[in-house]
């Protein structure tokens, strides 16, 4: 088995390679502490969402008619909040919202012209990435470990938006701060 220490030790090798180069491009201190949150993010959610990685285990197999990917939108949530608004629905939905909130912020505090389709892209484009790569990890190691989901690309993509619902809602004066 694959576990998170493996990415936290690549994030922290990115960490300072980043933070080497922006201290030679004369980034300054700010900017170099940003682009090491965002690294150190980026890390956490890959640690949240590929590991551990049960390399060389049996495949896993799906019964009862499971299978381990969803493409009808909302039948996961639906699923989940059957059984009640418990622990399980919880972390299904919020977990999945506040998952991508960060990079939402993120991309509006860097992007020079932020545009509504631009923001669609950038979100899309997150949490599809996440789902294709945790279906290619799983035909890799021949165990479907991990669900590709359409309605967590749909959770994934709705807390991009809140993180640039927040970023917007921000005084001009701290996003200067934060830019500076």
């Amino acid at each position: 088995m694959i576990t998170q220490e493996l990415a936290i030790m690549f994030g922290i090798i990115a960490i300072i390679f980043a933070a080497v180069i922006c201290i030679l491009l004369k980034k300054g201190v700010k900017k170099t502490a940003l682009v090491c949150i965002f690294i150190a993010y980026i890390t956490a959610v890959v640690c949240i969402v590929f590991f551990p990685i049960p390399y060389a285990s049996d495949p896993i197999e799906y019964l009862n008619g499971y299978t381990w990917y969803n493409f009808v939108p909302f039948a996961m949530i639906t699923e989940a909040l059957s059984n009640g608004f418990g622990e399980t629905a919880f972390l299904q939905i919020f977990g999945n919202i506040f998952l991508s909130v960060p990079f939402g912020f993120f991309v509006m505090m860097w992007m020079k012209k932020p545009k509504l389709w631009k923001m669609f892209v950038f979100a899309f484009a997150f949490t599809v990435t996440i789902e294709i790569t945790q279906m290619f990890l799983g035909f890799a190691i021949h165990s479907m470990y991990r669900n590709v989901d359409i309605d967590d690309i749909i959770l994934n993509a709705t807390g991009a938006f809140i993180g640039f619902g927040l970023y917007k809602i921000l005084p001009q004066s701290f996003k200067q701060k934060l830019t500076a």
